[in-house]
């Protein structure tokens, strides 16, 4: 039906109401967003946060955590520093829960798997442990909030260097576009890596004017102890990233600027 998602079917269902976001907050962010779409002059203002998916990677109801900086301990220098990190990636939604469907079809779950897979492929030519919360079409778990909080017990079990949540994402206005990264409010680990990955996908995208946003509410940012981060790759909501997001030289493309963010973020820390 769509061009280029690796071979993976797209499916035409949307699957019920979405648990991965609470209903409290939801409206307020898109007053926000309605709000700065608007300028005097006419023209589109700066979008540096308020653009949001709510649903994205789960707004699951549970007590409040300050996300660490987990690593695993690599006694290697030099060129070879990299080598045995324990990175996981988390490509968002699958099997009965589709993600965010596009305007032209295309479902969230594919492509957030198509372009994890791409990264992780990347990553490990370079010695980087990758772990993937799920590697096909199935969900990891048997309902949205299970299938959540399974990911979450992956990645504090792991203790991952970094832990990067592949999403695309949506809104309600079809001209919002350009990828963003989201972070703890609390978590210094993962402002930083959020501002490194930010600045990577600038380079894939040089349109995008999104900053790296930070956020208290999403579950899977709240409850792990690694450094965490989401990366919307763009919004399904328009039509030419849509299209640009079911292409692969558009994945690989974001791909690119994921791993290249990961490097430089890995680097930076003292492993």
């Amino acid at each position: 039906m769509m061009a280029m998602l690796a071979g993976i079917t797209i499916g035409s269902q949307m699957l019920g109401e979405r648990l991965y976001a609470q209903v409290e907050g939801g409206n307020e962010l898109e007053d926000q967003a309605a709000e700065e779409q608007k300028s005097s002059n006419g023209k589109e203002e700066k979008k540096s946060d308020k653009e949001t998916d709510v649903e994205t990677a789960g707004n699951v109801e549970g007590k409040n955590s300050t996300s660490g900086t987990g690593k695993e301990k690599n006694t290697e220098s030099g060129d070879k520093k990299l080598e045995g990190t324990v990175v996981i990636l988390d490509a968002g939604h699958g099997g009965f829960d589709p993600g965010k469907i596009g305007i032209n079809g295309a479902l969230e779950k594919d492509i957030n798997l198509v372009i994890s897979q791409k990264i992780k492929k990347s990553l490990e030519e370079q010695g980087i442990h990758v772990i993937m919360t799920r590697e096909n079409e199935d969900a990891v778990a048997d309902s949205k909030v299970e299938d959540l909080k399974a990911r979450v017990t992956m990645i504090n079990e792991k203790n991952p260097s970094i832990a990067v949540s592949i999403h695309q994402n949506s809104y309600s206005q079809e001209g919002v576009h350009g990828a963003q990264v989201f972070y703890y409010t609390h978590s210094k680990g993962g402002e930083q890596a959020a501002k490194i990955l930010q600045e990577a996908m600038f380079e894939a995208d040089p349109d995008n004017t999104r900053q790296a946003k930070a956020n208290d509410t999403y579950y899977l940012l709240k409850k792990t102890k690694a450094t965490t981060v989401i990366v919307e790759c763009g919004f399904l909501s328009n039509q030419k990233e849509a299209n640009l997001l079911v292409t692969e030289e558009y994945q690989d493309k974001m791909a690119e600027a994921v791993v290249k963010g990961i490097q430089t973020y890995l680097s930076s820390l003292n492993l």
